[in-house]
């Protein structure tokens, strides 16, 4: 990480927000503090100044007690600057003209619209999110040659069709019509539309007619309801295909159409009857995407894609579960949804009662979090204050950050890793660029109404497995060429135990044992291990390679090079050192059975039924 941010805090008041929601008495935090606690946040950090250092734009949103609802049930604040100082300290930077404030602020995008080497900021706004939905404005702050940002959402006004009201609930951005300069598609509750940059002056929305269009299928009104199809909430713009041409990914909606991509012409101009179909949700027709991100996860030169999704009971207004799904590109360009294989252990945030607010993720994302050299992925949690907790969380302690990619684009959630050491409620933001992570926190109780930021590390897992040899670490070879049979037996004592076939069986009496497995075992050699007395490990060393695994709740045989072959009889009593060499001193890494399990993709092997195969497989322990 590039700069460091311990507990950095700035008053509430000097970044302009001095007006609070009401005080609910009825709420166990409710205070005389302005309910401190109903401000929710959606933060983005960018290195904008390209001087190393991530900055940050800064959204809130207050949520009222009022009984009235609309309009009274948000407070609109202005959007934040801060410039990354790189001693531990921010400025915020004041922007010229600043006219509109977030409502319901839902995503931000970074990109040089007008071409001047700076990143300019757009901010998609939904609006009110109650009855009528009147929606809001979208913002667009423009950079100058110095840095500073002037307020240029006249230039993006959603009032582009009949006076239609753009509830906007995604954006992406992207040149699609050859001209260098970055173009805007806004997802929406209705339709989907296209902004054409011309020049960083202006956008043109000509989305009906003219050279630049989305389908109508896909911005047709609905003229039987008076009103806009439900059409997409997710969009990405992607060159999916590798022909130089940016393609639009949209995501299903309940009640409308699946997931699919619109090719186009390389001039903005996109084709519906290019239209590929990608698998149903998660959830089949409940489902719909929220969220999509692309990457090669599977290392054949080919990008995949990561769906967000919600499951939303039909006829219900909220989301009762969320998931993700992982679509695989064939060489044909269609996809096949392998989320089953490449997704183990994610734990869905689920409430099978609709009038209960569930968190959601909002966005998923990849990006190498423990620099290992394969994709990981990000998660951002969205969530709602909890008036009989007093919690305002967007990511807590029990819900994933990471999904760590233990190899060959298989993504395992472990209890010990992907979360941040810190004890309070907070909201999150990762710089995608840099790397560095920042948490957020506002003390409910806290009288000067501050806001606190910290950078923090995300935890990794303990151990991981790798395709290649660590080079760094001796290769050990058998022995001997064939297994001795029968049984060896070890006395009461702390016994160092080899297995290098010089028997079958391996038991061991009362005392700690230490079981070395590795290619000391002869090819084709198969044996067994059973203790159930002591505090037993199993140690494999640094380059054993592991073909296949094979666990239950309480066996495990690994398969390793050249058909070696061993079981873990009581495997759950064991405890598991990998890298480690107890011949020459060398520590390793310890751990838990259910640890051990996870690191072949198996999840929760100790509530497990029957035999379960490692999904990760084909691997080196390191």
């Amino acid at each position: 990480m590039s700069n460091k941010v311990k507990d950095f805090s700035i008053s509430l008041e000097d970044l302009g927000i001095t007006e609070f929601p009401t005080w609910n008495p009825n709420s166990p935090i409710g205070d005389t503090y302005g309910g401190l606690g109903k401000i929710s946040q959606m933060h983005y950090a960018k290195d904008l100044d390209n001087d190393g250092d991530s900055d940050l734009v800064l959204t809130f949103r207050a949520i009222q007690d009022s009984p009235s609802r609309y309009p009274d049930d948000e407070i609109p604040y202005f959007p934040i600057v801060l410039r990354n100082l790189g001693d531990g300290n921010f400025e915020k930077i004041e922007i010229e003209n600043q006219k509109y404030k977030v409502v319901v602020p839902r995503e931000i995008q970074f990109a040089d619209f007008n071409l001047d080497g700076h990143l300019d900021i757009f901010i998609i706004d939904q609006g009110y999110d109650d009855t009528p939905f009147p929606g809001y404005e979208n913002l667009l702050y423009l950079s100058d040659s110095e840095g500073n940002y002037n307020d240029s959402s006249a230039l993006v006004e959603r009032n582009w069709y009949d006076g239609y009201k753009s509830i906007t609930h995604s954006s992406t951005v992207g040149d699609v019509d050859g001209d260098s300069y970055p173009d805007i598609v806004v997802g929406d509750v209705g339709p989907v539309y296209l902004q054409i940059n011309k020049n960083g002056t202006s956008f043109d929305p000509t989305n009906n007619g003219g050279n630049y269009k989305i389908p109508e299928e896909v911005t047709e009104f609905n003229d039987d309801k008076g009103e806009y199809v439900r059409k997409s909430f997710a969009t990405l713009l992607e060159d999916i295909n590798n022909d130089g041409i940016l393609e639009l990914i949209l995501g299903g909606a309940v009640g409308g159409d699946f997931s699919y991509i619109l090719k186009q012409d390389g001039k903005g101009n996109f084709d519906f009857s290019t239209k590929v179909e990608l698998p149903n949700s998660s959830f089949g027709n409940n489902g719909e995407t929220i969220d999509i991100a692309s990457a090669d996860i599977n290392g054949d030169n080919l990008k995949d894609l990561l769906l967000t999704q919600i499951r939303k009971p039909e006829g219900e207004f909220t989301y009762a579960e969320n998931g993700l799904q992982i679509l695989i590109q064939n060489q044909d360009g269609t996809f096949s949804d392998e989320t089953s294989s490449r997704l183990i252990g994610f734990i869905s945030d689920e409430d099978d009662n609709p009038d209960n607010y569930v968190d959601w993720i909002m966005f998923s994302d990849f990006y190498d979090i423990d620099q290992d050299g394969d994709l990981d992925i990000l998660l951002h949690w969205e969530g709602s204050w909890n008036e009989n907790t007093g919690e305002n969380p967007i990511a807590k302690d029990n819900n994933q950050l990471v999904l760590f990619n233990l190899g060959k684009g298989v993504f395992v959630n472990t209890k010990d890793s992907g979360n941040i050491d810190i004890e309070t409620s907070f909201y999150h933001t990762f710089d995608y660029d840099l790397g560095n992570h920042f948490t957020f926190y506002i003390d409910p109780s806290d009288e000067s109404k501050t806001l606190v930021i910290n950078e923090v590390s995300i935890n990794e897992p303990k151990y991981q497995l790798s395709e290649n040899i660590d080079s760094s670490k001796n290769v050990l070879e058998a022995h001997s060429d064939e297994v001795i049979s029968g049984t060896l037996n070890f006395n009461d004592g702390n016994n160092i135990v080899i297995l290098d076939g010089q028997a079958k069986t391996y038991r061991g009496l009362t005392g700690d044992d230490t079981y070395f497995v590795s290619q000391l075992l002869p090819k084709n050699g198969k044996v067994s291990i059973t203790d159930t007395e002591g505090l037993n490990i199993i140690q494999i060393p640094s380059n054993t390679y592991v073909d296949k695994s094979l666990f239950t709740k309480n066996a495990a045989r690994l398969t390793l090079e050249d058909g070696r072959e061993i079981t873990i009889n009581g495997a759950d009593k064991f405890s598991y050192n990998v890298g480690g060499n107890i011949t020459n001193g060398t520590a390793g890494t310890d751990l838990t059975y259910a640890d051990f399990a996870t690191s072949f993709g198996i999840s929760d092997v100790l509530n497990s039924s029957g035999a379960q195969t490692g999904e990760i497989s084909d691997m080196y322990i390191i």
